[in-house]
């Protein structure tokens, strides 16, 4: 795939998942550790985003000097999808949120951290190892907060 239409998928998902997570923010104030997680987790995905669109002016100004990537499309519009139920739900439990936000990151990370070893392009490589080492980061807190929430529902 074209380096140029891949980052602009990339920076699709880190913009809708920096927008979700702020929803859950918001539904779950009730919560203020869950919430300020949530809004820390949105913050997070939107220097992601920053991160993703330098990419993509490094690609726009010298597109002959990057390779092409291999995305797996499906891990994405999976993503997409379930960011959109989720920002259209109004009645959000904390552990459902918290699940969600775990799945989406194990998921994310997994699929920035493939791509990085298969890029083939250091700079598209370094940016997806910090992706994905930010999705591990954040599977970290989520399941620990998780193991702490389910077990007191």
């Amino acid at each position: 795939m074209d380096l140029g239409k891949a980052l602009y998928l990339l920076e699709k998902v880190e913009t809708e998942l920096g927008l979700v997570y702020q929803h859950l923010s918001d539904t779950l104030r009730a919560d203020p550790e869950v919430s300020k997680l949530f809004s820390e987790l949105a913050a997070d995905e939107e220097s992601h985003r920053v991160a993703v669109r330098y990419q993509q002016r490094l690609v726009k100004m010298n597109p002959d000097g990057f390779k092409e990537i291999h995305l797996n499309l499906a891990g994405l519009n999976e993503i997409l999808g379930l960011a959109e139920r989720v920002k259209a739900s109004r009645n959000v439990s904390v552990v459902d949120a918290i699940k969600f936000a775990k799945h989406v990151e194990t998921t994310a990370g997994e699929h920035h951290l493939k791509n990085a070893l298969s890029a083939g392009n250091p700079e598209i490589a370094n940016l997806l190892q910090s992706l994905g080492s930010g999705d591990k980061q954040h599977v970290a807190t989520l399941t620990k907060l998780l193991g702490q929430r389910a077990g007191s529902v």
